[in-house]
């Protein structure tokens, strides 16, 4: 166990113990709130039958019920710091399944991958089951998620790669922050505001505005319920008129309301439907300040969010001041005092009013505030794989000839299970040709080396202890399937996905900042032999004079020695290894190793042998 499982199983035992002491106390106070409830009631029936008399009637059973109120707003806190840590235990649970690569006690956050990304998706294991984004992913927020999966679908920049690792450096031991970061999103995520509502007011056009005639309206019926009531009071006034004046002004309040209020609520509904909503977003900004700010990026996001003139901390209260009288309605306790206020006064309007002078001011902040917040929330779950893997390097991306990796690993393997490689992808005019029999790790090598390049581009640690390569574009061929719904077969499937991938290194051929970087993975299964290998070679031209970089599977033997490419290919093979077993029957182990040149070896008659189905006169 690496010392940061143990960090974390230390942290998962401290919080049982916390929980298991708070169970347990929850349980005595309860006792006591049903204790001094009791005693309230005992003590108030004396007084009313005069047991106590004078000032002691009313002293004895105030007593237990000032330390019922005062033990039930404990318990409210109890209860609330109880949740915290059930949320915290569940956050460090699942740290210890990313660590362990135990996939069926991961959330599975839910990803829209666009239909031009399906392939590579797939083919990586980008997303889904046992995928990258499970071990990746810690954001909370939806478009927390939805930024890193941009991350992980579309490669960055250079330049932006280094700022993100830069920041995911500054990020990567601070475990506690990310802890309280992951806490906050909790409760975004089970908000029931949703930020795209409210992205899409702030962006829209301001709803009074076009209704400027029931703004002043409002003014002039509040100052005039004012005027009467004020007046109302004063001796001799003449209460007939006030009193037919007031009702006027009542009746049209109450009309107003009646006509109006479904579309202003809605308006306070998508900016928060809560006051809680908003004021989770307060804290969250709020959190920002603890960042180590050294990097570009950082520094930005903390400045939006913080520290900067009109920061989000400052918005956000302001606008929670706001929610919280727009929900006055939602609450039990102020419903009455809204409905007093909303029908002499037309609260909603001077309301909205405010909503609208907070939407010009600041509005035009607001995507600059939920995007900061979702590049922390990415950063901070690429710091945390950092933290995870201290063995893993940053990569340099950066233009060159070729994929360079030392000792590279599949990032979907435990670290106990993992075997790693030397391997090299390029330069252009050449093709990395891996052959070897089934199961060896020819199918393993090739998504070591798209995951890896994918962490790359996102700004994250790779698997290796030194990687270099250039700018690419992934393109992968690998889990091909029949398309009944289309009516195309296997190989007519394959064949298509094939066509596009070498329009695609065609199409980069003009952009001199891009390579595309092809894994394709025992192409062209669904014909014959012969076919498939002219086929095979046909393709690789294609890739080869489109100037991409890339490796192909194959156990076709006989491809790498094909005239057309031959000197083009550099050959790497994976071995398998049969030995006798303790019950006289041959077993097959593998070492993993990539070695140079092909394949010496094939398995597939030893596989027969091995279930049963060796030839009959044998």
């Amino acid at each position: 166990m690496n010392h940061q499982a143990e960090y974390y199983e230390q942290k998962i035992a401290a919080l049982n113990g916390a929980i298991f002491w708070r169970n347990r106390s929850a349980g005595l106070i309860g006792l006591g709130r049903g204790v001094l409830f009791l005693l309230t009631a005992l003590f108030a029936i004396g007084s009313l039958t005069e047991v106590f008399t004078g000032v002691w009637a009313y002293i004895v059973p105030a007593i237990p019920l000032l330390m019922l109120i005062g033990l039930a707003a404990f318990h409210e806190t109890f209860l609330f710091q109880q949740n915290l840590d059930l949320i915290r235990l569940k956050i460090n649970k699942d740290q210890a399944s990313r660590i362990a690569r135990d996939w069926e006690k991961l959330p599975q956050a839910r990803v829209n991958v666009p239909d031009d990304r399906f392939h590579l998706s797939k083919d990586l294991d980008l997303f889904g089951r046992a995928s990258l984004f499970k071990i990746l992913n810690i954001a909370q927020t939806p478009l927390g998620v939805r930024t890193l999966a941009k991350w992980v679908l579309d490669p960055a920049e250079p330049s932006e790669i280094l700022e993100r690792q830069a920041a995911v450096a500054d990020l990567k031991d601070g475990v506690e922050l990310r802890e309280e970061l992951q806490l906050l999103s909790q409760f975004v995520s089970e908000a029931q505001t949703d930020p795209d509502d409210l992205l899409e007011w702030a962006s829209g056009e301001l709803w009074l505005e076009k209704h400027s005639w029931l703004k002043w309206l409002s003014i002039f019926s509040a100052i005039g319920m004012v005027i009467v009531v004020s007046t109302f009071l004063i001796p001799n006034s003449p209460k007939m008129i006030l009193g037919g004046i007031g009702t006027a002004l009542f009746a049209i309040n109450f009309f107003i309301t009646v006509i109006f209020s479904g579309s202003i609520h809605k308006i306070f509904n998508s900016v928060g439907y809560r006051q809680r909503d908003v004021s989770i977003y307060v804290d969250l900004f709020r959190l920002s300040k603890k960042l180590n700010a050294n990097s570009k990026m950082l520094c930005e996001i903390q400045d939006a969010l913080s520290t900067g003139n009109k920061n989000a901390v400052i918005g956000a209260q302001k606008l929670q001041t706001i929610i919280g009288l727009a929900q006055m309605r939602r609450s039990g306790l102020m419903f009455l005092p809204y409905i007093i206020l909303q029908f002499f006064f037309l609260i909603d309007c001077h309301t909205l009013t405010w909503l609208e002078s907070w939407h010009k001011q600041y509005a035009s902040r607001v995507s600059g505030w939920l995007d900061g917040l979702a590049r922390w929330e990415s950063l901070a779950s690429l710091s945390n794989l950092a933290f995870h893997q201290p063995n893993w390097v940053f990569p340099k991306v950066e233009s060159c000839d070729a994929f360079t990796a030392t000792e590279i690993g599949h990032p979907l393997l435990s670290d106990q299970d993992r075997v790693t490689n030397d391997v090299t992808v390029g330069p252009q005019q050449t093709i990395l040709l891996v052959t070897g029999s089934n199961m060896s790790g020819k199918s393993t090598l090739l998504r070591s080396i798209g995951l890896n390049a994918v962490l790359a581009q996102a700004g994250s640690v790779v698997c290796a202890s030194k990687l270099q390569m250039p700018p690419v574009q992934i393109e992968t061929s690998m889990r091909i399937g029949d398309s009944v719904s289309d009516g195309i077969s296997f190989f007519m499937a394959e064949l298509k996905r094939l066509r596009q991938i070498t329009i695609e290194a065609e199409d980069l051929q003009t952009n001199p900042n891009r390579t595309l970087l092809y894994l394709l993975d025992e192409i062209l299964q669904g014909t014959n032999s012969r076919e498939r290998q002219i086929a095979v070679i046909s393709v690789c031209q294609h890739l080869l004079n489109a100037n991409a970089i890339g490796a192909i599977s194959t156990h076709d033997l006989e491809l790498a020695e094909a005239d057309a490419i031959a000197k083009k290919c550099e050959t790497v093979h994976f071995r398998e290894f049969f030995n006798d077993g303790n019950d006289g029957k041959k077993e097959m182990s593998f070492d993993y190793v990539m070695r140079k040149g092909i394949s010496p070896t094939t398995n597939a008659l030893k596989l027969l042998e091995m279930v049963g189905l060796s030839k009959p006169n044998d």
